[in-house]
Protein backbone atom coordinates (compact mmCIF):
# COMPACT_ATOMS: atom_id res chain seq x y z
CA UNK A 1 0.00 0.00 0.00
CA UNK A 2 2.78 2.18 0.89
CA UNK A 3 4.49 1.18 -2.41
CA UNK A 4 1.66 2.48 -4.34
CA UNK A 5 0.95 5.78 -2.28
CA UNK A 6 4.85 6.92 -3.31
CA UNK A 7 4.08 5.86 -7.07
CA UNK A 8 1.15 8.01 -6.70
CA UNK A 9 2.72 11.13 -5.46
CA UNK A 10 5.68 10.66 -7.47
CA UNK A 11 3.12 10.65 -10.60
CA UNK A 12 1.77 14.17 -9.06
CA UNK A 13 5.13 15.15 -8.34
CA UNK A 14 6.33 15.03 -11.94
CA UNK A 15 2.53 15.86 -12.90
CA UNK A 16 3.20 19.32 -10.83
CA UNK A 17 6.53 20.00 -12.03
CA UNK A 18 5.93 19.94 -15.93
CA UNK A 19 2.82 21.86 -15.53
CA UNK A 20 4.85 24.55 -14.13
CA UNK A 21 7.45 23.90 -17.01
CA UNK A 22 4.82 24.54 -19.44
CA UNK A 23 3.38 27.42 -17.37
CA UNK A 24 6.80 29.60 -16.78
CA UNK A 25 7.70 28.22 -20.80
CA UNK A 26 4.58 30.33 -21.60
CA UNK A 27 4.81 32.92 -19.25
CA UNK A 28 8.59 34.34 -20.31
CA UNK A 29 7.64 33.48 -24.33
CA UNK A 30 4.96 35.43 -23.87
CA UNK A 31 6.77 38.38 -22.26
CA UNK A 32 9.54 38.15 -25.09
CA UNK A 33 6.74 38.36 -27.89
CA UNK A 34 5.08 41.02 -26.83
CA UNK A 35 8.36 43.19 -26.44
CA UNK A 36 9.32 42.03 -30.24
CA UNK A 37 5.87 42.80 -31.34
CA UNK A 38 6.24 46.51 -29.49
CA UNK A 39 9.21 46.59 -31.73
CA UNK A 40 7.35 45.95 -35.02
CA UNK A 41 4.58 47.96 -34.47
CA UNK A 42 7.24 51.00 -34.28
CA UNK A 43 8.77 50.00 -36.99
CA UNK A 44 5.98 49.54 -38.95
CA UNK A 45 4.63 52.62 -38.19
CA UNK A 46 7.78 54.48 -39.01
CA UNK A 47 7.53 52.73 -42.31
CA UNK A 48 3.60 53.48 -43.18
CA UNK A 49 4.57 57.50 -42.35
CA UNK A 50 7.14 57.28 -44.91
CA UNK A 51 4.67 55.92 -47.53
CA UNK A 52 2.35 58.58 -46.63
CA UNK A 53 5.21 61.50 -46.86
CA UNK A 54 5.68 59.50 -50.61
CA UNK A 55 2.41 60.01 -51.42
CA UNK A 56 1.42 63.27 -50.21
CA UNK A 57 4.74 64.29 -52.41
CA UNK A 58 4.24 62.46 -55.18
CA UNK A 59 4.73 65.63 -57.44
CA UNK A 60 8.23 66.14 -55.82
CA UNK A 61 9.14 62.61 -54.50
CA UNK A 62 13.05 63.72 -54.49
CA UNK A 63 12.96 65.36 -51.67
CA UNK A 64 12.93 62.41 -50.16
CA UNK A 65 15.80 60.75 -51.52
CA UNK A 66 18.06 62.66 -49.28
CA UNK A 67 16.90 60.58 -46.25
CA UNK A 68 18.91 57.61 -45.06
CA UNK A 69 15.31 56.85 -42.95
CA UNK A 70 14.89 53.39 -45.01
CA UNK A 71 18.42 52.14 -43.90
CA UNK A 72 17.89 52.84 -40.35
CA UNK A 73 14.52 51.06 -40.38
CA UNK A 74 16.42 48.27 -42.08
CA UNK A 75 18.76 48.14 -38.92
CA UNK A 76 15.82 48.38 -37.21
CA UNK A 77 14.46 44.96 -38.97
CA UNK A 78 18.00 43.41 -38.21
CA UNK A 79 17.90 44.01 -34.18
CA UNK A 80 13.78 42.79 -34.14
CA UNK A 81 15.24 39.88 -36.35
CA UNK A 82 18.01 38.98 -33.84
CA UNK A 83 16.03 38.72 -31.33
CA UNK A 84 13.10 36.47 -33.37
CA UNK A 85 16.65 34.27 -33.84
CA UNK A 86 17.49 34.18 -30.00
CA UNK A 87 13.23 33.40 -29.41
CA UNK A 88 13.85 30.37 -31.94
CA UNK A 89 16.93 29.42 -30.31
CA UNK A 90 15.84 28.95 -26.60
CA UNK A 91 12.08 27.43 -27.46
CA UNK A 92 11.23 24.63 -25.84
CA UNK A 93 8.10 21.99 -25.37
CA UNK A 94 7.30 24.34 -22.93
CA UNK A 95 7.48 27.64 -25.37
CA UNK A 96 4.28 28.54 -27.71
CA UNK A 97 5.38 27.64 -30.39
CA UNK A 98 2.65 28.89 -32.46
CA UNK A 99 2.54 32.34 -31.36
CA UNK A 100 6.21 32.42 -32.26
CA UNK A 101 5.34 31.57 -35.72
CA UNK A 102 2.76 34.12 -36.01
CA UNK A 103 5.06 36.44 -35.01
CA UNK A 104 7.78 35.69 -37.30
CA UNK A 105 5.24 35.83 -40.08
CA UNK A 106 4.13 39.53 -39.05
CA UNK A 107 7.83 40.38 -39.23
CA UNK A 108 8.09 39.02 -42.53
CA UNK A 109 5.08 41.13 -43.30
CA UNK A 110 7.20 44.12 -42.45
CA UNK A 111 10.18 43.30 -43.98
CA UNK A 112 7.88 42.91 -47.12
CA UNK A 113 6.46 46.46 -46.67
CA UNK A 114 10.13 47.88 -46.39
CA UNK A 115 11.31 45.97 -49.68
CA UNK A 116 8.22 47.46 -51.72
CA UNK A 117 9.36 50.88 -50.19
CA UNK A 118 13.15 50.10 -51.06
CA UNK A 119 12.35 49.16 -54.79
CA UNK A 120 10.01 52.14 -54.86
CA UNK A 121 12.41 54.74 -53.99
CA UNK A 122 15.18 53.03 -56.18
CA UNK A 123 13.01 53.98 -59.53
CA UNK A 124 12.12 57.34 -58.14
CA UNK A 125 15.91 58.57 -56.73
CA UNK A 126 17.59 56.65 -59.11
CA UNK A 127 19.57 55.22 -56.03
CA UNK A 128 22.29 52.03 -57.04
CA UNK A 129 20.80 50.17 -53.90
CA UNK A 130 20.86 46.14 -54.16
CA UNK A 131 18.19 44.22 -52.63
CA UNK A 132 17.95 40.15 -51.32
CA UNK A 133 15.51 38.22 -50.70
CA UNK A 134 17.30 35.26 -48.85
CA UNK A 135 15.22 31.88 -48.27
CA UNK A 136 16.32 29.96 -45.33
CA UNK A 137 16.02 26.44 -43.69
CA UNK A 138 17.39 24.45 -40.99
CA UNK A 139 20.15 22.91 -42.66
CA UNK A 140 24.10 24.58 -42.11
CA UNK A 141 23.84 25.74 -45.74
CA UNK A 142 21.52 28.65 -44.51
CA UNK A 143 22.86 29.49 -41.57
CA UNK A 144 26.29 29.93 -43.54
CA UNK A 145 24.52 32.10 -46.30
CA UNK A 146 23.21 33.99 -43.44
CA UNK A 147 26.63 34.84 -42.02
CA UNK A 148 27.88 35.85 -45.48
CA UNK A 149 24.69 38.24 -46.28
CA UNK A 150 25.32 39.73 -42.70
CA UNK A 151 29.22 40.43 -43.56
CA UNK A 152 27.90 42.01 -47.40
CA UNK A 153 25.51 44.23 -45.56
CA UNK A 154 27.88 45.34 -42.98
CA UNK A 155 30.89 45.65 -45.62
CA UNK A 156 28.37 47.57 -47.64
CA UNK A 157 26.18 50.00 -45.66
CA UNK A 158 22.83 51.48 -47.78
CA UNK A 159 23.72 50.00 -50.35
CA UNK A 160 22.66 46.15 -50.15
CA UNK A 161 19.56 45.42 -47.99
CA UNK A 162 18.58 42.23 -47.06
CA UNK A 163 15.16 40.54 -46.62
CA UNK A 164 15.14 36.76 -45.09
CA UNK A 165 12.11 34.81 -44.95
CA UNK A 166 11.91 30.65 -43.92
CA UNK A 167 11.19 28.62 -46.38
CA UNK A 168 8.43 26.41 -44.92
CA UNK A 169 6.53 29.34 -43.42
CA UNK A 170 2.72 30.12 -43.28
CA UNK A 171 3.11 33.56 -44.60
CA UNK A 172 0.57 33.98 -47.22
CA UNK A 173 2.79 36.72 -49.10
CA UNK A 174 6.00 34.69 -48.40
CA UNK A 175 4.18 31.82 -50.04
CA UNK A 176 3.49 34.14 -52.77
CA UNK A 177 7.09 35.13 -53.45
CA UNK A 178 7.78 31.64 -53.38
CA UNK A 179 6.13 30.38 -56.20
CA UNK A 180 6.40 33.78 -58.15
CA UNK A 181 10.09 32.64 -58.24
CA UNK A 182 10.05 28.96 -58.12
CA UNK A 183 11.69 28.78 -55.05
CA UNK A 184 12.51 24.61 -54.62
CA UNK A 185 15.10 24.53 -52.05
CA UNK A 186 17.48 26.43 -49.78
CA UNK A 187 19.17 28.36 -49.73
CA UNK A 188 18.42 30.44 -52.53
CA UNK A 189 18.78 34.09 -52.95
CA UNK A 190 16.38 36.66 -55.10
CA UNK A 191 19.26 39.28 -55.87
CA UNK A 192 18.12 42.27 -57.56
CA UNK A 193 15.08 40.19 -59.00
CA UNK A 194 17.23 37.41 -60.51
CA UNK A 195 17.43 33.79 -58.61
CA UNK A 196 20.39 32.29 -57.30
CA UNK A 197 20.36 28.45 -55.85
CA UNK A 198 22.88 27.16 -53.34
CA UNK A 199 24.81 28.87 -51.40
CA UNK A 200 26.78 31.64 -52.25
CA UNK A 201 30.08 32.87 -50.16
CA UNK A 202 31.17 36.92 -49.37
CA UNK A 203 33.21 37.00 -52.71
CA UNK A 204 30.55 35.54 -54.81
CA UNK A 205 28.05 37.81 -54.09
CA UNK A 206 30.10 40.80 -54.57
CA UNK A 207 30.92 39.59 -58.12
CA UNK A 208 27.10 39.06 -58.34
CA UNK A 209 26.37 42.60 -57.36
CA UNK A 210 29.65 44.40 -58.75
CA UNK A 211 30.64 46.12 -55.81
CA UNK A 212 34.62 45.08 -55.83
Amino acid sequence: MKFKVKIALSTIIASVIFTLGVLVGIFVTDIKIKGIIEDIEVVKEKIISFEVSLNLMYDKPELLCQTNLLWVLSEDLDKIAAKLAQLDATKSIFSDIERIERTKDYYFSLELLHYSLVERMKEICGKKWHTILFFYGKGSESKDQGIYLTLLKQKYPEKVYVYSFKYDTNSTPVKLLIRFYEVYSVPTLVIDGVKHEGLLTLSELEQILELR
